[in-house]
């Protein structure tokens, strides 16, 4: 459809909904078009303005103080979205806008320094998975939240003076991801290795930090599971 744009003193934001609809739904819409439907007083334009793939950063913080939910949440979504932008989502009054901040690549440590923070355990959750930053991560490997350590013991950034703080904690689930971590120290494995559940001493014994004379050991544990993967282990070892 071509589009018609009436008089050239009229803004695109007050052309017809139906108008400002082609122009924000084709992909060759250009960032200044986009910039002025921002503007529009329809939502379902506004909306879309901050989906588009092209809108630019300037324009997606504009929209980020928009008072729909939806369509600041569509602003926590954009890849083009700054750092900036989202650490100011980082504080939205709706957890759904900042559990898509959360999810945002473009997010930095200052927005994940907010986010760890957060009331709500499942952006903390999330957070725990995303972070890079160890500084940050120890912080959250203190989260009264089970499920949160959890998340920070399976994080591919976690160091081993974290995972031995993890080490002891009181949930067998967690205790069980730092057995599994290839960023366990040995110590660390020696005492999990002794750990009274099954899940914990099999992860060990799967461990290819763990010593030898530790999975001999685990070859006779009572549990079938942990024995069997223990010796499949020490199978691996004479094989070379």
């Amino acid at each position: 459809m071509k589009r018609y744009i009436s008089a050239a003193v009229r803004k695109l934001s007050e052309e017809p909904m139906e108008v400002q609809l082609e122009i924000v739904e084709d992909p060759k819409a250009t960032e200044e078009e986009l910039n002025e439907l921002a503007d529009s007083i329809y939502y379902k334009i506004q909306k879309k303005v901050a989906e588009h793939p092209k809108t630019s950063a300037d324009t997606l913080d504009k929209l980020s103080d928009n008072k729909e939910c939806l369509v600041r949440c569509a602003v926590a979504m954009n890849e083009n979205t700054s750092a900036e932008t989202l650490a100011k989502l980082a504080t939205d009054d709706e957890t759904l806008v900042k559990y898509q901040v959360v999810l945002n690549n473009n997010c930095n440590d200052d927005v994940y320094a907010v986010m760890i923070n957060d009331e709500d355990s499942l952006i903390r959750r999330r957070a725990a998975l995303r972070v890079r930053n160890p500084e940050l991560l120890d912080v959250l490997a203190d989260d009264e939240d089970s499920d949160i350590r959890y998340e920070v013991a399976r994080n591919p950034k976690v160091t081993s003076e974290i995972l031995h703080k993890l080490a002891s904690d009181p949930e067998r689930f967690t205790r069980s991801k730092v057995a599994a971590s290839p960023f366990t120290n040995t110590e660390d494995l020696v005492m999990l290795a002794e750990d009274e559940y099954p899940c914990v001493r099999y992860e060990v014994a799967g461990n290819y930090n763990t010593p030898a004379s530790v999975i001999a050991k685990l070859a006779k544990d009572s549990d079938r599971r942990v024995a069997r993967k223990a010796g499949y282990r020490l199978e691996q070892y004479r094989l070379g």
